[in-house]
């Protein structure tokens, strides 16, 4: 125990005093879910059995954990994997084991995409096999992003009066998944890649699968073609390149916290559609969320503006209220799915945005008071469920969104933009998880 206390305090740099609060989190959260639990029995029961019978198609070798805690390395630049080193051993010295890979292709229609907007399919090679050489799990997640996030463009100067084009977010675009532009140059081209990869590496079987998210909160799109995503999986399923390295793959769709909201996805959709989803879903050996919902709802204090407050344990039961909420409603609920036709479950983005713990997605705008108190806040919080027994849990794994302003805690974009109190609470958990 003493060696432990000695790497988590050498290696991470933070101090005693938090490493205390650490422990304390994780002693009082799993007292509070025990006592919550009692009047959750038959949704505990639910989430126990799809528990199982997701571990058992994810990997059946594998034994229960502690959640893994990655973080996503996004790119909306050509050159953003050119000197993948570099940043790779920035996310390592943070303790990090975990990377999802979100290379970012502009969307200037719903027909046309600009895919020398990303990474090279080459360079994108080349931080795959850095990342798996230096240890890592890797999700691979190809994007999508209206075209004016990307430096190059100005609409007011170009012929473009599609509202795609100066449209805010993914999610938007009802778009086809088995036009060309995706379907064969983004997907089944990263999957040509991914199999090189692994053929280069074929010595290495042991290592981690490579979790392939082949859509990205692309709501409109699911909602509306649902069964164009049935089709592409089978496509993708019956493919050789698929068959030839399919034990070292998981195949996986990353939706937007929408898909918890009935009235956001599931009630927009036909009921031929709800179907169609249910069959995808069971089809996929691994669903994540963006999960950016409300996590004031057990807040009993506040700070000096008003907005809640909650405590780290606190901000723990949200997490297990919204999770409870979405495989009860949303997946067994409008999409009829049994336990055993429910896949592993990720938290595929988590972060606090402008709009602070009650708005964790917003990040435009102004930013909320006291966002660094909240922002702290909201990282206890996770670390906290993160520290939930593996039966008391839902998501394996967890991955934070760094990018852009406030998402920024450990200041790689900006150094003046860290929240030292919100990285030192993710540094703890990752310094303890890799002790074990």
């Amino acid at each position: 125990m003493h060696s432990v206390y000695r790497m988590t305090i050498d290696q991470s740099k933070y101090s005693l005093w938090r490493l205390g609060l650490y422990f304390f989190l994780i002693v009082a959260c799993e007292r509070a879910f025990s006592d919550r639990d009692i009047d959750k029995k038959p949704v505990r029961e639910l989430e126990n059995e799809q528990r199982v019978s997701a571990q058992k198609r994810e990997d059946p070798d594998k034994k229960e954990e502690a959640a893994q805690l990655g973080v996503v390395w996004a790119t909306w630049s050509p050159a953003g994997y050119d000197s993948p080193q570099a940043h790779i051993q920035k996310i390592k010295q943070e303790g990090f084991r975990l990377v999802c890979m979100a290379p970012t292709y502009a969307v200037k229609s719903l027909e046309r995409i600009e895919h020398a907007s990303a990474p090279s399919l080459e360079a994108q090679k080349k931080a795959i096999t850095a990342l798996l050489k230096e240890g890592f799990s890797v999700v691979y997640r190809p994007q999508l992003d209206p075209i004016r996030y990307f430096g190059h463009y100005r609409q007011v100067s170009t012929d473009d009066h599609s509202w795609v084009a100066g449209s805010d977010w993914r999610g938007m675009f009802d778009i086809d998944p088995l036009l060309r532009d995706y379907k064969d140059l983004i997907l089944f081209s990263s999957l040509s890649m991914i199999r090189e990869v692994l053929d280069e590496r074929a010595s290495d079987r042991a290592g981690p699968k490579i979790r392939f998210d082949i859509g990205s909160e692309l709501m409109n799109s699911i909602v509306f073609r649902t069964d164009r995503w049935v089709a592409l999986q089978k496509e993708i399923r019956s493919s050789d390149t698929y068959k030839a390295i399919k034990e070292k793959i998981l195949l996986s769709h990353n939706f937007s916290h929408h898909f918890e909201i009935p009235q956001d996805f599931v009630k927009r959709m036909e009921p031929s559609n709800l179907r169609s989803l249910s069959q995808y879903i069971s089809g996929l050996d691994a669903v994540s969320i963006s999960q950016y919902m409300d996590l004031t709802l057990f807040a009993s204090d506040s700070i000096e503006t008003g907005t809640p407050l909650p405590t780290a344990v606190e901000v723990a039961k949200a997490l297990r209220y919204h999770e409870d909420s979405f495989i009860k409603n949303v997946l067994t609920g409008y999409l009829k799915m049994q336990a055993n036709e429910i896949p592993t479950l990720h938290i595929g983005e988590f972060g606090i945005g402008t709009g602070g713990l009650r708005h964790p997605n917003l990040w435009q705008g102004e930013v909320s008071a006291n966002h660094a108190i909240q922002a702290t806040r909201g990282f206890e919080g996770l670390v906290a469920y993160l520290s939930i027994p593996a039966e008391q849990r839902v998501a394996k794994s967890v991955v934070l969104w760094v990018a852009g302003r406030c998402y920024d805690i450990f200041g790689w974009e900006d150094p003046k933009a860290e929240i030292p109190g919100a990285a030192d609470s993710i540094r703890a958990y990752l310094a303890m998880r890799n002790a074990r």
